[in-house]
């Protein structure tokens, strides 16, 4: 359709020298371009003239990153903060970059998220990002950063973000983002030649530092307070100290990991600018502090807990109103609160997983008008028919029902709860499913179904078919032919 492009497309894939990266990478920054002089200036760059090394490929990844918009390049230049080769959470992308003010937005309409997953998807297209993690609806959900794209975003990034290892001894005082890498610092104390940098705005260090001590965490809140991110996994204390409490600009903070916290101060209520808090793998935290819902800012919330305190007052009126993912993960509790979930009006994300004493859904979940995605997965007590636990979603678009003994049928809440919004279901591992009803063919908008490992059902109701819908069935041997 275009032979001209065709040619100069062959000359550039002869530069690339053979390297599946470099011709992935220029393929996609190419592939909706059709101006010939685009091509041209991608070819005749003077970039092919510095002499490199046979697997040295930067140079040409760098194209595509001259060819980003600027908002893109700050975004991406910020990558370089997270750590190679580690599954990384693609809202977790986003949450760091509205941390440090990357993503602005001038449509009051417009949500920060929203446009973060713009900019997550722009990314992902001009470079290989590893391992995409893909969920049944289509979502992202996870990948990795290629090693030499990695390299890429700290070349670009200089010396603002800065990976520093512990004989550096000397690091530029402009630094405003820092990774620590250190093979064990349990038992020491912070470096010192870190505690000059004054105006970071984000710490965090490698997983293989270890257990670090509580005169190490306390130096860094005194002596960092214009944090605005912090990373303070797999700490070994029973209680964060109250000085967390001085960090006012902090937007994001990661304890997930500290499998010996306890509690968490109170003090922690006066982060009134926080936006994300993961606690996820917090085993022993045996509640959340009395003033949380002070937290007028918070925005994503992963949760390991034993218990969420009914001396949580939600007294404000704006308490958890700001609250859009929520991710509850190895929770002891047997119910959640009906006075607090009806607060989470802002909700549009909500995961229960492997949470094995909840036993119902709250009726105050009705208040969740603005949920987009429900998942719960393995959860041996849960019973969604007891109660009114799955009604008033009325803009549900994905649920994800998995590892549910006592799920028989679908919850009869569900039939007038969204048919004209739901898009994606998934049911799977639910040994005592019987039957789908029949209301479910009413979903008018469900593209996909999948049914997946469910021993006991024996029919899905036809007129699913008639809509067009993509049905996967799996390991369910009473449904005809045993797909």
């Amino acid at each position: 359709m275009f032979p001209n492009l065709v040619e100069i497309g062959k000359e550039i894939v002869k530069k690339c020298g053979g390297v599946p990266l470099a011709v992935k990478t220029l393929g996609r920054l190419l592939y909706t371009k059709t101006d010939e002089n685009e091509w041209l200036q991608i070819r005749d760059n003077e970039i092919w003239e510095i002499e490199q090394k046979e697997s040295d490929i930067l140079p040409i990844l760098r194209l595509s990153y001259e060819q980003m918009p600027s908002h893109l390049r700050q975004c991406f230049a910020y990558c370089s903060m997270l750590s190679k080769g580690q599954e990384i959470p693609r809202e977790d992308f986003i949450n760091r970059w509205i941390a440090q003010g990357f993503i602005q937005s001038s449509n009051r309409n417009s949500k920060l998220e929203d446009i973060g997953n713009q900019y997550f998807d722009e990314l992902l297209s001009r470079f290989c990002f590893l391992d995409v993690v893909q969920a049944f609806d289509g979502e992202i959900l996870a990948c990795k950063i290629h090693s030499l794209v990695h390299d890429l975003a700290q070349s670009v990034a200089g010396a603002e973000c800065l990976n520093v290892k512990p004989n550096a001894f000397v690091v530029p005082e402009r630094v405003r983002h820092l990774f620590f890498h250190a093979e064990d610092m349990s038992g020491k104390h912070f470096p010192k030649f870190l505690l000059p940098l004054r105006k970071l705005r984000s710490f965090s260090y490698s997983f293989n530092v270890g257990p670090v001590n509580k005169f190490f965490v306390k130096t860094i809140l005194s002596n960092f307070k214009r944090l605005r991110m912090l990373v303070l996994s797999n700490l070994d204390l029973e209680e964060l100290p109250t000085s967390i409490g001085h960090l006012k600009e902090l937007r994001y903070l990661n304890l997930s990991g500290s499998g010996n916290i306890k509690f968490l101060p109170r003090s922690m209520s006066k982060l009134v600018n926080l936006q994300t808090l993961n606690l996820i793998n917090c085993e022993q935290l045996k509640e959340l502090p009395r003033d949380f819902a002070k937290l007028i800012s918070l925005k994503t919330l992963y949760l390991t807990t034993q218990q969420i305190s009914v001396g949580i007052k939600c007294k404000n009126q704006h308490s958890f109103t700001s609250l859009q993912f929520l991710l509850l993960f190895k929770c002891c509790f047997p119910k959640l609160q009906p006075e607090l979930v009806q607060h989470f009006t802002a909700l549009r994300v909500l995961r229960i997983y492997e949470c094995p004493s909840l036993c119902s859904l709250p009726s105050s979940i009705r208040y969740l008008t603005s949920l987009e995605k429900l998942w719960i997965w393995n959860c041996e007590e849960l019973d969604l028919m007891d109660g009114e636990g799955m009604s008033g979603l009325s803009s549900l678009r994905s649920l994800l029902l998995m590892g549910l003994p006592k799920l028989v049928t679908l919850p009869l809440e569900l039939k007038d709860t969204a048919p004209a919004t739901s898009k994606y279901f998934r049911i799977a591992d639910c040994p005592n499913l019987v039957e789908l009803p029949e209301w479910l063919q009413n979903y008018s908008s469900l593209q996909r179904l999948y049914v997946e490992d469910c021993p006991a059902l024996a029919s899905i109701p036809p007129g699913i078919y008639n809509h067009n819908v993509n049905v996967h069935i799996i390991d369910c041997p009473l449904l005809s032919g045993g797909c």
